[in-house]
This record gives structure tokens, sequence and C-alpha cells, in this order.
């Protein structure tokens, strides 16, 4: 097998750790599952993608959260079948922003968000009755963005995309959980990295707390994916 572009170190890294001992397949397949479980952690996509269409369903605040952070262009904002103008909110006096224009900046850009100052339409389907109260139990996605962002990964860089520029905080935190399956691949086993070296308990029945060590959780919990 072959590392996936979402993988978020590279073999070599990880054998540096494990040593010449373990099989390449083997360290492979713990790099793209700790890739897999990060991704789903922090419910973003972490690798670079270029022209990804997103859906999202308004929730009438100011910032729409991306999957991908670090956006690097926007091709196109919808909300519902309008096209919105999308504009660069560095250069814009506060007395002349617009509501109803969709801003970037750079501050915005690293968090992968997209701030309209009219606030995101909420998205339902239907209205509820004459007051003009949405019908909020039936959300459907009423905003489609067309962009290009996320980080190049290792694997990215090594087929040609570009320059990495993967947070190492994010590599370093995959080395380490991808080294602890492959020395410590014990079900049900919890470690943390200590001064001295590990700490090893189970939960209870066997069962561990959290699939990852809390100095992994601290750096993942940057990450993760806001709503409002």
């Amino acid at each position: 097998m072959s590392l996936a572009t979402f993988a978020l170190t590279s073999v070599a890294n990880v054998r540096e750790v494990v040593g010449s001992a373990v099989d390449t397949d083997r360290i492979e397949r713990a790099i793209m599952a700790v890739s897999e479980a990060f991704a789903k952690y922090t419910g973003r996509d972490l690798h670079y993608g270029a022209s990804v269409t997103e859906f999202h369903v308004g929730h009438a605040q100011e910032d729409l959260y991306l999957r991908r952070r670090a956006i690097v262009s926007v091709s196109s904002v919808y909300i519902y079948s309008e096209a919105q103008t999308v504009a660069t909110i560095d250069s814009v006096l506060p007395g002349a922003l617009v509501m109803e224009t969709v801003y970037r900046s750079d501050a915005l850009d690293a968090l992968g968000v997209l701030k309209r100052f009219g606030r995101w339409p909420i998205g339902c389907s239907t209205w509820g009755d004459l007051t003009g109260q949405p019908n909020l139990t039936d959300r459907s996605p009423n905003i489609r963005v067309v962009y290009t962002g996320g980080y190049i990964t290792p694997q990215q860089a090594t087929d040609g995309v570009g320059t990495r520029t993967l947070p190492y905080d994010l590599e370093e935190a995959c080395i380490r959980e991808a080294t602890g399956r492959l020395t410590r691949p014990t079900p049900g086993l919890k470690a943390e990295r200590t001064p001295g070296g590990w700490s090893q308990s189970w939960g209870p029945d066997g069962a561990s707390a959290s699939i990852f060590g809390a100095d992994t959780i601290a750096v993942l919990d940057n990450y993760r994916l806001g709503w409002f």
C-alpha cells in the first residue's frame, strides 16, 4: 500500500521512533488510521484540496466555518440560487462594510471562516406557519461554497502539490499516536507520555477513556470545527 494524500506524516518520521524492524505496510496503516481519526475528531479535512465544493446550512450567525482551514481562494459563494459578492475586509473602512457581502481576511482564512455581517440566512425548506417562523426541524443546506484550502501534507508535498504547510504540532501529534499504536498495541490500554517515559492504565473493563492521549487532545482541540 502507499500513503494517501491526507496522511499527516511520513513513514520515515515514524520509523525514526520505532526502528527498522517494523514492516512498512504496518507503519502506513498506523499513519492512515491516525490521520483518519484526527479528521473525524476535528470535523475537518486537514489536507489541501483545490476547487472543493461544500454545502452548509445557515445558522443566522456572522461566521461560516468551512471544513478546511487555511483558505487559499474562494471561487464562488451562493445562498440558495443567488451569487454572493466576496471581498477582502482588510481594505474596507468600518463605515463602508456591506451587510450582504461575504468577507475574507488573513486571520479569517487561517481559521477557515467566511464572514457575512448581515448574517447567514437560516436554512430551512418550509415555513412553519403564518407567523413567518422557519421550520427549524427540517434544516436543508442553503449555502454553497467553492474554494481552495487546507494544509499541504508531507505526502502532498512529495507528490508535487506544493510546499508543505501542515502545522508541525499536528504532524508531531500524528507521529506520537502512530508510534504509540505500533509500540503499545494492547487493546484497551491507555498510555500517556511522561518525563520518565510512558505511564499505562486501563479504563473500566479494559476500555480506554479516549483513543488519544491528553497531549494529543490538547493539540486537536485547537483545530476542531466551529459551528457558529
